[in-house]
């Protein structure tokens, strides 16, 4: 806020000093015979000053009179612990931004509907358990209004007048439904509504026709509304966190969606551990396949079983989150998404990978830990971009040789499998810093580990290995070194060239 529109008291005596003033200025007029209206309707501007002071909320020294004060456009008033707005702000009549952020605020004034300049209006961290209806005559809010993280049960129909707004913040709050008046805000591209306790949208949210982004992830959605196939200028759509039981076939409509995120979990997320599934969302429909402009795509914790062959058209997606459902195969047409970085399918109940996954050589992670996965496809040596790989907590028996063809990798997670050997391939993959093998059934390790000279990090642990090999003096870099639970008979003189280790 510029300083020329704040104000603060000059000392412990202001008030008194100005209301003398203006004594000695009537006296003076009444002893020079001159008229005289006394203006009783100055007296809130006392009250804001004491009020200001209080809370010591205005930073320099300008002139203290109601011209000064009624010339304010912007107001910052955030993080002031105040609990309550004084009537008298209604009366700031000229301000254009207030911002009332980050206090302890339960309730606004009535007269909050006075300051109809307002554009800009930020109320987000208080105590708001509801708003005053006066807050509908804020015509000319334009931009954004702030309302998240309040405690707001419900909105007022009055919301509906805010025609101008172009977004509408109201995330982690406590609504359980929405007023039909929300449809009225035909000017809205943003509306956040996560982390409420919404159960139900209205039919009229397709009305929003503007709307670019749309956020209900965390409420308790489970279904929607039809109409929302209406909304084709969406480019994000958050319905992550909810009770999905089924996707209408509608949302093949929102054909510029290049975000969109499905089901009980949270986008993204490297989980160390299943969550618990509460979505009974079964499957997707083919139309999904026309969302042809996502670049992000996640769904995670549902019944889901399978993908529609119709995902394969989703050429432009970089980002493909499958976590934590019931997945047991992936479609052919998975092949198709050359343009993946990132793919996530841990938690599911994969058996096997099809060849084409070969084609996605672009990606740079892919996360397989906890599926049922026996072998993997030699074509899995095609993704020579790869820089993380995570196959723990699954049933390997083998590595193809193949693998030795990912000489970008800086990340390889093995843990909880069968594997019985590691092959000699291994040793190309001289970028590895974290290698993790433990808790399967390795009697030896290959010579060619000494070429992982970057390793920083080794995981050995609860195997069969009897003896190290002699090139393990070439891991010079290493820091964590996990043998724990082996049978070793004795360790190489070379080990003791390690002096980086701190962790054995």
């Amino acid at each position: 806020m510029s300083n020329e529109k704040q104000l603060i008291p000059k000392d412990s005596t202001d008030l008194a000093l100005i209301k003398s003033e203006r004594l000695l200025g009537i006296t003076d007029k009444i002893l020079a015979n001159k008229s005289l209206v006394v203006n009783n309707d100055e007296d809130w501007i006392y009250e804001l000053i004491a009020w200001a002071k209080k809370y010591k909320i205005f930073s320099n020294n300008l002139s203290l009179n109601k011209d000064t004060i009624l010339s304010l456009t912007h107001l910052d008033l955030r993080h002031n612990q105040l609990t309550e707005v004084p009537d008298y702000i209604g009366k700031l009549i000229n301000l254009t931004c207030l911002d009332l952020s980050n206090n302890q605020l339960t309730k606004l004034p009535e007269s909050i509907g006075n300051l109809t300049r307002l554009t800009d209006l930020y109320l987000q961290f208080n105590k708001l358990s509801d708003l005053p209806e006066s807050i509908g005559r804020l015509t000319n809010l334009t931009n954004s209004l702030w309302l998240s993280n309040n405690q707001l049960k419900k909105l007022p129909d009055s919301i509906g007048n805010l025609s101008n707004l172009t977004g509408i913040i109201l995330s982690g709050n406590q609504l359980t439904e929405l007023p039909e008046s929300i449809s009225k805000l035909i000017n809205l591209t943003n509306l956040s509504l996560s982390d409420n306790k919404l159960n139900i949208l209205p039919e009229s949210i397709g009305n929003l026709t503007k709307l670019r982004s749309l956020t209900l992830s965390g409420n308790q959605l489970t279904k929607l509304p039809k109409s929302i196939g209406n909304l084709r200028k969406l480019s994000e759509l958050s319905l992550a966190g909810n009770n999905l039981t089924e996707v209408p076939e509608c949302i093949g409509n929102l054909i510029n969606l290049t975000s969109l995120s499905l089901g009980s979990g949270s986008r993204g997320v490297l989980k160390t551990k299943s969550p618990e599934s509460n979505d009974t969302l079964k499957k997707l429909p083919e139309s999904i396949g026309n969302l042809k402009m996502l670049k992000s795509f996640s769904i995670g914790s549902t019944q889901l079983t399978k993908l529609p062959e119709s995902i394969g058209n989703l050429t432009n997606l970089r980002e493909l989150f499958l976590e934590n459902n019931q997945l047991i195969e992936l479609p052919e047409s998975i092949g198709n998404l050359t343009k993946l970085d990132d793919l996530r399918l841990s938690y599911n109940q994969l058996i096997k990978l099809p060849d084409c996954i070969g084609n996605l050589t672009k990606l740079k992670r892919i996360i397989l830990e906890n599926n049922q996965l026996i072998d993997l496809p030699e074509s899995i040596g095609n993704m020579t971009n790869l820089v993380e790989l995570r196959l723990s907590d699954n049933q390997l028996i083998k590595l193809p040789e193949s693998l030795g063809n990912l000489t970008k990798l800086e990340y390889l997670q093995l843990n909880h499998n069968r594997l019985v050997e590691i092959p000699e391939a291994i040793g190309n993959l001289t970028k590895l810093t974290r290698l993790s093998i433990g808790d399967n059934q390795i009697v030896e390790l290959p010579e060619s580990i000494g070429n992982l000279s970057k390793l920083t990090r080794l995981c050995l642990h609860k195997n069969q290995i009897t003896k190290l090999p002699e090139s393990f003096g070439k891991l010079k870099k290493l820091k964590d070194l996990y043998l724990n639970s082996n049978p070793i008979k004795y360790l190489p003189a070379e080990l003791s060239h390690l002096i980086k280790i701190t962790k054995f």
